[in-house]
């Protein structure tokens, strides 16, 4: 016998695993900041963290694309901004992520000291990652403009 499903029921199943999903991948990317910051561990230690966060917040964005739930807005002045705030939250991360990586470097293999190569690896990892996150946007952008034509083709 299969039971009616609730439209409210169901959006808040949807909702209670999206929370938990996003809880998880906080806890852990705190782990992967304890390990790293506190206890002074390898990468070896958390790479297994590292790779469970890549790879299900991977399939999230995919599956959510593919799905078309994530749509580039179809009018060209919500698109502009959408781009320019795209850019400019992949320039913080960037920058955030190469702000840590100069940091804990610094501190593992500089005793904590400060000098030109912080700023070196700070530029290094803050650019190699923009262009790795520029990438993703890339592919993710024309993945959305082909499921937003093929959603209006029918």
């Amino acid at each position: 016998m299969n039971p009616i499903k609730d439209e409210r029921i169901t959006s808040q199943v949807h909702k209670i695993g999206y929370e938990s999903f996003f809880i998880l991948m906080g806890l852990l990317f705190l782990s992967i900041i304890y390990k790293a910051l506190v206890r002074d561990e390898s990468f070896q230690s958390f790479q297994w963290e590292m790779l469970l966060i890549a790879v299900s917040c991977s399939y999230y964005i995919l599956r959510c694309i593919a799905a078309g739930i994530y749509v580039m807005p179809s009018n060209s002045k919500d698109r502009g901004k959408f781009l320019k705030s795209s850019i400019l939250w992949m320039t913080l991360g960037s920058m955030l992520w190469g702000l840590f990586l100069a940091i804990r470097n610094t501190f593992l293999y500089q005793d904590g000291i400060f000098s030109w190569m912080t700023a070196v690896i700070f530029l290094i990892s803050s650019i190699f990652f923009f262009i790795l996150l520029l990438v993703a946007f890339v592919v993710s952008y024309s993945l959305s403009g082909a499921r937003s034509s093929k959603s209006s083709d029918e």
